[in-house]
């Protein structure tokens, strides 16, 4: 389903949007990994919905995609 491929990106983007400085890490990495989701329950985050091209879904959003 999904390849066995790993890859070593380097984060190029500094986003302090988020209250939660690890939560901004993690879009940091979303963006500059080329992402196309994020799935949380993370409230904060879930709020945002979308940053940049990545959409910010939860748990029970992803299993119905």
């Amino acid at each position: 389903m999904y390849p066995q491929e790993s890859r070593k990106n380097q984060i190029t983007k500094d986003v302090k949007i988020l209250g939660d400085e690890p939560d901004n890490r993690i879009l940091e990495c979303a963006v500059c990994g080329n992402a196309g989701i994020i799935v949380t329950g993370d409230k904060e985050m879930l709020n945002l919905g979308k940053y940049e091209k990545v959409r910010i879904i939860t748990l029970k959003e992803y299993l119905i995609l």
